[in-house]
């Protein structure tokens, strides 16, 4: 395959590191601001003073959080595929994501399934931690596959993330790898690159797209609204949004492709775009709470669907767009803050949750200085258990999660 052009150096884009690592701290957002919206299936639920801001806030970063971080690994995809090869990527994402997922899902994922059967008094709330753990192994291994409609069934949590985008990772390489077999001479994208007109009209039709997916797959009947989806339960993912991923993970693949933040970059100045993303953001709450006062309506919901499709693209382009004009020059608290960005989304939702059962007593206190110490004492223990402990020792971050591993056998 032939190089499009270069990441290595000078040449690479330090702003989708930057974006990376933003998109993870919103994800940390949305996890801390969980407790203290009107969320009552979250792990550890504060009713005492439920603030309605808290929930836009998380369906906001819901919006855009996810597809940003799928568009941004299918972005530099096809470049680690031509530099190591696709057996050699494949083995490098094992590495990278494989192995911490299965650790995650051993050491990490029971702690959260803990704390929301104790929290909710759920069936295996009477359980002590060495009889939950022995039943959560039974759940982990039984493979199922269908939906996930009970608080019983195996549960990946957060990490779900981490085997879907893993999954992800391996299709395309062995898409790369049929690609050369079956027609080695061509490269995966000729030498054309795009206009800044021809980006809008990619973002375009990425929306159109995503609107039709959406459409297609709420026909499918469900048991219950928004299900998740177990596949052996090694992949979980919630199946409307399954479409939606790989469109914006195919839409990095096509943005390096074509020049996308080298040659090229969106027409107009960052501020437009943010301002056209604040309007746009106005409207959508007012519809949203609009088409929720009248849910049955189908065609509200067609319109729903379609402010959803677009929010995406815009937020896109107003993150893209702001990054690379602001946030593309070498910083060291930039470098340190992208570089353990992984690891804070792998390590912050037992922390997180912690603190919120913490400060459920603190009657009070209000929600949103409890979401103000929650966010910022779970996002600064993440970080350092990323920079010091995870980045430097692996093994050693695996000895201290089986220590915890123990300690919780012996004293819960």
């Amino acid at each position: 395959m032939k190089h499009v052009h270069s990441f290595t150096g000078e040449n690479r884009l330090i702003f989708l590191d930057n974006v990376r690592f933003l998109m993870i701290f919103f994800v940390v957002v949305l996890h801390c601001a969980a407790s203290y919206g009107i969320n009552e299936w979250w792990y550890v639920y504060d009713p005492k003073e439920c603030r309605l801001i808290f929930s836009y806030v998380m369906f906001f970063v819901d919006t855009f959080a996810m597809p940003m971080l799928f568009f941004i690994a299918g972005y530099f995809a096809l470049p680690k595929i031509e530099q190591k090869g696709t057996f050699g990527f494949i083995e490098s994402k094992f590495v990278r994501l494989g192995i911490p997922w299965l650790i995650c899902i051993v050491f990490i994922a029971p702690i959260i399934d803990f704390i929301n059967h104790h929290t909710h008094g759920y069936n295996y709330s009477s359980l002590n931690y060495g009889q939950f753990w022995l039943e959560w192994l039974k759940r982990a291994i039984d493979f199922q596959f269908g939906f996930l409609t009970a608080t019983e069934q195996f549960n990946q949590f957060v990490y779900w993330f981490i085997s879907l985008l893993l999954f992800f990772f391996i299709v395309f390489a062995l898409i790369c790898a049929l690609k050369k077999k079956i027609a080695p001479l061509v490269p995966f994208f000729q030498e054309k690159y795009h206009s800044d007109r021809t980006m809008l009209w990619v973002m375009v039709f990425a929306g159109l797209l995503s609107v039709i997916a959406s459409l297609i797959i709420t026909t499918i009947p469900y048991p219950c609204p928004y299900p998740w989806v177990l596949v052996g339960n090694v992949l979980q993912f919630q199946l409307w949004r399954l479409p939606v991923y790989v469109i914006f993970f195919a839409l990095g693949v096509w943005a390096y492709g074509r020049g996308w933040f080298v040659r090229t970059n969106f027409p107009g100045p960052p501020f437009f775009w943010l301002s056209l993303c604040v309007v746009f953001s106005v409207c959508y709450v007012i519809f949203t709470n609009y088409y929720l006062a009248n849910i049955s309506d189908t065609r509200l919901f067609l319109v729903f669907i379609i402010l959803v499709s677009f929010a995406r693209v815009i937020f896109l382009i107003v993150f893209t767009s702001f990054a690379l004009n602001y946030w593309n020059r070498p910083h060291q608290l930039s470098h340190a803050l992208s570089a353990n960005s992984y690891d804070i989304y792998l390590v912050h939702i037992p922390i997180v949750l912690i603190f919120q059962l913490l400060l459920t007593e603190l009657t009070d206190v209000s929600s949103f200085i409890k979401f103000g110490i929650v966010l910022f004492f779970s996002f600064a223990l993440s970080y350092a258990i990323g920079k010091y402990i995870t980045n430097r020792s692996p093994l050693l971050s695996v000895f201290c999660l089986f220590m915890i591993f123990v300690l919780m056998v012996i004293f819960l």
